[in-house]
Order: C-alpha cells, then sequence, then structure tokens
C-alpha cells in the first residue's frame, strides 16, 4: 500500500496479435496491417508523451509492455516505442518487460532485444505438450516453445515462463513435466495459472468450469515450491530476488499509469482515488490529443478502494500489514472486518501475526471466498473511510 500521489508504474497496452487464444479475454486485435499498427504506436507514444508533462515521471519503478503480443509488432516500430517510453522516464527504472510470445522469437529478435533497455522478459509458453497447446489455440507448438526459450536465453535477460495448469485432460503428472520443461532453461521466474474459462470466449463453447480439476494445479504448485521456488504470490513464483517488481507494486496499489487502448491507470489525486479508462475504440483512440484520447476518469469510493487493497494484498505471502491499513484508511482492520477475521482464522485459513494477516497456502485458494465476505461485511457499513497521505 502506497497511498501518495508518485507514480511507481507505467503498463502499456499493444492491442495487436496474429490470433486469438480460445481462452483469452484481453483486448486485442487479429491481423493489423502496418498502417494501424504504426498509428496506434504513434498515439500511444504522444499519450506518454502528453501525461508525462501531467504527471510526474520522476519516482517510476517498472515499465511492462504486455499485450496482445507486443513483439507481433515489426521491430521498427517496437524500437521506437520502447526508446520513446525510456526517454519520457525521468528515473532509473528499477525493471523494464515485455510479453513475448514464442511464434515471434527469431534471432532478429535476440539482436534487437539485447540492444534495447528491457531487463525482464515473460513468454507465454502455457504448455510443452502438442495436444494442450492446440485445445487453447496457442498458434505455438512445442518445439517452437523450446527453440524460443533457447534463443531467449540468449538475451541475458530475466526470464519468466508462463504456464497454464489443469487443462481438461490433463493428468497432474502432464502438468508437472511442463514445470519439469520450464526448470530446464533456468528461469528466475515461473507464472503458474490455472485455467480459467471467461464467458464469451471461444473455450466457453466447448468446456465449462466443471471440466476443471484444481488438484493438478495444486499438485503442480506444490512440486515449483519443492523446486526452490518462492510462492510469493497466488500465481507468482520466484527464484530469490527475482519478484515481479510491477506486479508487486501493483498488489501494493501503488499508483501507476496505463497507455494504449484499452489501458487502465489507477491513481490518487487530494487523497481520493481515481480509475482512468482508455477507450477500445482505436477510431476514438486515434484521435490523439485533440479528444485526450477519449479517456474516461472516475473516482473510486473509498469503501471500493479498501475492499480492492484487501482484495489485492491478502493474494500475496505478505498479506495486509495492519499498521499501515490502520494509517492509510484511519481505520482498524480489526474493527471494520471483525467478523469475516474470525471465521478464517477458526478454518485455519488467516493467521495473524504482530504486524501482518495474512492467508496461509491453502487460504489463498479460497482467496475469492474471503473477499466476499468482506464485501458483504462491509455492504451496511457507511462509507466513511478516508485516505491518508
Amino acid at each position: 500500500m502506497h497511498f501518495n500521489s508518485k507514480i511507481s508504474s507505467l503498463y502499456i497496452h499493444v492491442p495487436f496479435c496474429s490470433s486469438k487464444c480460445s481462452y483469452c479475454d484481453f483486448f486485442s486485435l487479429e491481423n493489423s496491417d502496418y498502417k494501424m499498427k504504426k498509428a496506434v504506436v504513434d498515439s500511444t507514444i504522444n499519450q506518454i508523451n502528453a501525461l508525462s508533462s501531467e504527471y510526474s515521471f520522476n519516482d517510476i519503478e517498472t515499465v511492462y509492455i504486455g499485450g496482445g503480443t507486443p513483439t507481433s509488432l515489426p521491430v521498427s516500430l517496437l524500437e521506437k516505442l520502447i526508446f520513446s517510453i525510456d526517454d519520457s522516464v525521468k528515473s532509473e527504472i528499477k525493471e523494464f518487460s515485455i510479453e513475448i510470445n514464442p511464434e515471434t522469437v527469431d534471432m532478429e529478435t535476440v539482436y534487437f532485444l539485447r540492444d534495447t533497455p528491457l531487463t525482464r522478459l515473460s513468454t507465454g509458453i502455457q504448455s510443452f505438450d502438442d495436444r494442450f497447446l492446440m485445445m487453447l489455440g496457442r498458434r505455438s507448438t512445442s518445439d517452437v516453445c523450446r527453440n524460443s526459450l533457447d534463443l531467449l536465453k540468449k538475451t541475458d535477460r530475466e526470464l519468466n515462463i508462463d504456464i497454464i495448469s489443469s487443462i481438461p485432460g490433463q493428468k497432474s503428472g502432464d502438468s508437472i513435466n511442463d514445470i519439469k520443461n520450464a526448470l530446464f532453461y533456468k528461469p528466475e521466474h515461473i507464472s503458474l495459472y490455472s485455467l480459467t474459462i471467461e464467458e464469451n470466449t471461444p473455450i466457453a463453447d466447448y468446456l465449462n468450469i466443471n471440466d476443471i480439476d484444481d488438484d493438478i494445479w495444486l499438485e503442480t504448485s506444490e512440486y515449483l515450491e519443492n523446486s526452490g521456488f518462492d510462492h510469493y504470490e497466488i500465481s507468482n513464483f520466484a527464484q530469490n530476488n527475482h519478484k515481479c517488481i510491477h506486479n508487486l507494486n501493483g498488489w501494493k496499489m501503488k499508483p501507476y499509469l496505463g497507455f494504449g487502448p484499452a489501458a487502465v491507470s489507477t491513481i490518487i489525486e487530494n487523497n481520493r482515488p481515481f480509475r482512468i479508462f482508455n477507450t477500445q475504440d482505436l477510431s476514438l483512440f486515434l484521435e490523439d490529443a485533440e479528444s485526450r484520447w477519449n479517456m474516461k476518469k472516475e473516482e473510486i469510493s473509498i469503501k471500493d478502494f479498501l475492499i480492492e487493497t484487501l482484495m489485492m494484498g491478502f493474494r500475496t505471502s505478505e498479506g495486509i500489514d495492519t499498521d499501515l491499513f490502520s494509517s492509510s484508511f484511519s481505520s482498524d482492520i480489526y474493527g471494520i472486518i471483525p467478523e469475516t477475521i474470525i471465521k478464517w482464522i477458526n478454518k485455519g485459513m488467516l493467521l495473524k501475526s504482530e504486524k501482518n494477516l495474512t492467508l496461509t497456502g491453502k487460504g489463498r485458494l479460497f482467496h475469492s471466498y474471503v473477499i466476499i465476505d468482506i464485501m458483504n461485511e462491509l455492504e451496511d457499513k457507511k462509507n466513511t473511510f478516508v485516505l491518508t497521505p
């Protein structure tokens, strides 16, 4: 938690993909031409430059370029975007990340990445098994995944590998084998997600939530922990000193700015939280500075912001710093949600220490139920909370 106006992170959304995966519900566009990609990159750079004059970029710690598939951009456009971002930041960036899909990696990519200020590469492998890659609608094959990782290791950048577990038809041995294959490339960080079936995605047409076996994810996460990885957030595992700083800033609710179509920002102004939404309509986004990229700014109620703070904090192994929470909201956490705290402590899934409230490893599996209990307990309470600097 960090409730002041200093912007700590930048997120840049590149909304282009060669094709859309069957489980994906992020905003992305397939098979856009060079002209459109260039227009969006130029407008995004203009947005970054404009907001850098409105908000101080003197305290930026992390930059994250996501999508979509950022590396689906031509190298010339991606290079322009990366160096424009780097030029706009007035502080030393601790972590500069980009998402990469395996099918976009070749030697040209390696040479390019070596010459950029990027420090961290996050690649969506998802599985090393062609059966499951096909089910997920991935363009890559297991051979493409292995070849891309061989090449990315040549960049000498930190490496994160995304793996999806609990895919219908998968056995725990299959999922653990994916982790064994990932560990062969010695990544500093692994994100292990249980497959989520979102409404209005192609995969929802032939699979449903009852097809997901959470025990597979549990066994796979235990294997990762036993392999020396710190399970520091529900879906994230890191070797020592290689936690994702960008994501940690988000879980601590540090203010950040989002750029590009469909990107979102969360900021604090005059001790009041706000969210800024970028339009998904490219024609509106490309109106550029004349219409301020058609951004929409909405104030977040302090109660909703408090719930978000608990929701994000309980995702992590550190949990909630109770003293910091109380000073930030001028409220004692034990006084505002006593029933939820007692209930989950009695279940053995919430731990109370001198300074923290933390969900156990098993408790984090029930994270969504804990948050529902918090929302229900706060429902009838007046929105009398305030943010203090």
